[in-house]
């Protein structure tokens, strides 16, 4: 409800920026609204049709904790030719398929909030960068100007108060939950006695690089375009009203009561997601799929 509240927000202000048109931000955030709402059925169908349609597809959900053996079960029960490049193929691109959505339903909010979080993020930057090009193009400062961007500020409230507390903190440990499983039924596939332990950590460490770069990056945007915002209309007030003998409107009190948009990962992320418990989560994990192998 929370993260809806948020999105309308940020609607409105991408209709009252171009009330006339639909461009791709108002449609990603319709879509994506929708696709988080209907996420759940939706692949859970996906994730069971294939094995109805075909039992000699790939393994589906009992297969992530079951101990699959690929030779003694689909020898007795499938008649496709088994040694063929067509075969291998099928199999692999449907065991991805199907293990990837089978963990997406145990943690469906947590990967939806990341497709929110994106959004919110990308939303919120191509505002900014709108509104700095107004205050550029402008001689003067209008109310207008500063009412834009007092909304804005009450989104990033919105935004680290009610939101990204909750949803980072679980968001990583979510997606690498998913990237060990998947990976470890790949492996499965191609080697059936392989040891898949050792293999996961490099490709987790490149998802926390990634996923750590594109919130730092998206949040250092925010920062710095909003600092020049502030700074832009708090010069051009300042000048304005030098002519009333040092009298300060209500105007130049409001910029300056106005900080810098600053992108938080919250407190729950600090305390839940770092660096040595993501490590833990790691290995408890991967120890974990070791024995059921």
């Amino acid at each position: 409800f929370q993260v809806t509240n948020l999105l309308n927000m940020i609607y409105k202000l991408e209709k009252l920026d171009k009330p006339s048109s639909q461009k791709w931000s108002d449609l990603t955030i319709i879509r994506v609204m929708y696709m988080c709402q209907i996420a759940s059925p939706i692949y859970s169908i996906a994730t069971v049709l294939p094995v109805a349609l075909d039992p000699c597809a790939a393994p589906w959900l009992g297969s992530l904790w079951l101990n699959f053996e690929l030779d003694n079960t689909l020898s007795n029960i499938c008649t496709w030719p088994k040694n063929s490049f067509y075969w291998d193929t099928i199999q692999l691109i449907l065991w991805i398929f199907q293990s990837y959505f089978a963990v997406y339903i145990m943690c469906a909010w947590v990967t939806s909030g990341c497709l929110f979080l994106i959004v919110v993020l990308l939303s919120v930057t191509r505002l900014l960068q709108k509104l700095l090009e107004n205050v550029e193009m402008e001689e003067g400062c209008s109310s207008y100007l500063i009412d834009r961007y007092r909304v804005l500020y009450v989104v990033e409230k919105c935004f680290n108060d009610s939101y990204q507390d909750g949803i980072i903190a679980f968001t990583i440990p979510g997606l690498v939950t998913c990237l060990i499983m998947v990976l470890c039924i790949v492996i499965r596939v191609s080697t059936l006695d392989g040891n898949v332990g050792l293999a996961v950590f490099p490709l987790i460490a490149v998802e926390l690089v990634m996923l750590l770069g594109l919130f730092t990056r998206t949040g250092g945007n925010i920062y710095t375009t909003s600092g020049t915002i502030l700074q832009n209309l708090r010069k051009r007030k300042h000048n304005k009203e030098s002519f009333f003998k040092g009298r300060k409107s209500l105007e130049i009190k409001v910029l300056r009561s106005l900080p810098s948009l600053k992108v938080k990962f919250g407190q729950n992320f600090l305390e839940m997601a770092t660096c040595i418990n993501v490590l833990d989560f790691c290995v408890n994990r991967t120890v974990s799929l070791l024995l059921m192998n």
